[in-house]
């Protein structure tokens, strides 16, 4: 009897540095979302950061209304979903996704209701909540209220830089008592995407000064409220056996986004490449019969009511696998490399 196993092999080469707990190299981490249902007539989303990383905000109305929060320069843990199904009254889903060089969350909303936000910032644990809201709820006169022809901001004293024994970077500190809020009332106007850009909020720096308020004019749907070309793209797939080190499976990417990859020994052994955020290019070629000596098949697919692209490797049974994952930075090119090692012959001992 043999031991059949997929081995991920440790020395796992990026030509970029890559931390394993997250998706891509940034100050800021997403460690955790949570959905809290609907409790005194609001719903909450609950943030946990390594760091005092606020994000920016803006909202869009029209048949699928959404708030959309960026949290710049801050990356995501690999146990955070791609989505998470709410099904709340309020908020029907929450998509995350990953770009260059932020981290996009958009709360999917109720069609045809009128809600506000605010959020609120727990700088001893680092934990950031988003509340939901009706507009006509009594809560709104305790609450900082944007109208929908004011363009305001709240200018802050500058937060203090601290000594480079500390902290080499500026951050932006929180008393632990004080509250960020900022809540929003979306609006029929129309706008051009560079107004949404322009009149998106702005953290402000300072020096003296531990509060920071930030404040964001909404404004209604456009086409897109982002850029295609700038959204991570797999471009293309292709598989290669002329390799001393094992078959290779080829992504190409139009930038730094490496897949969350994972395997299953059930059955027919499987290698699965998850792209969470990505659009699958037009070249791409949905499924690759490889018949090789390790990798039989490639398939690529849109998971259902997900912006997941999840690209599955079925391996030959009966064998035992290691697995290599390098990423060419300057290419932008990922690679999967699949080879064998030396099967185990179980004992009485190792059976334990």
């Amino acid at each position: 009897m043999l031991i059949r196993k997929i081995v991920y092999s440790c020395a796992v080469v990026f030509l970029f540095l890559f931390s394993s707990s997250s998706l891509f190299a940034a100050d800021g981490l997403i460690k955790k979302v949570v959905f809290h249902g609907k409790i005194g007539g609001s719903e909450s989303v609950v943030f946990y950061l390594n760091g005092p990383w606020l994000p920016k905000a803006f909202a869009l109305k029209g048949e699928k209304p959404r708030v959309v929060f960026d949290f710049l320069e801050t990356g995501l843990a690999r146990t955070v979903p791609s989505s998470i199904e709410t099904s709340g009254d309020m908020i029907r889903k929450i998509r995350i996704g990953r770009h260059s060089n932020k981290t996009r969350v958009v709360m999917d909303l109720t069609a045809g209701g009128s809600f506000n936000f605010d959020q609120n910032f727990d700088e001893s644990e680092n934990i950031l909540t988003i509340q939901l809201f009706p507009a006509d709820s009594p809560e709104i006169e305790k609450k900082l209220v944007i109208k929908a022809d004011q363009e305001k901001r709240i200018t802050p004293e500058p937060v203090v830089e601290l000594k480079e024994e500390t902290v080499s970077e500026t951050i932006i500190v929180v008393e632990p008592n004080q509250e960020i809020v900022e809540v929003v009332e979306i609006v029929e106007e129309v706008k051009t995407v560079e107004e949404v850009e322009l009149v998106a909020a702005k953290e402000i720096i300072s020096e003296e000064t531990t509060e920071v308020v930030v404040v964001e004019k909404i404004t209604p749907e456009v086409k897109d409220e982002r850029d295609p070309a700038l959204d991570p793209l797999l471009d293309d797939v292709s598989f290669e056996n002329t390799s001393s080190k094992g078959e290779m499976v080829l992504f190409k990417l139009n930038g730094f986004y490496p897949p969350t990859v994972s395997g299953e020994e059930e059955g027919t052994p499987l290698v699965l490449c998850d792209f969470a955020g990505t659009r699958i290019g037009e070249k791409v070629v949905r499924e690759l019969a490889t018949h090789g000596e390790y990798i039989e098949r490639v398939s690529v697919k849109q998971l259902n009511d997900s912006d997941l692209i999840r690209v599955t490797l079925e391996l030959v049974p009966n064998k035992n696998y290691d697995l290599q994952q390098v990423f060419f930075k300057e290419d932008n090119l990922f690679v999967i490399i699949v080879n064998t090692y030396k099967e185990i012959e179980v004992t009485e001992d190792t059976k334990e």
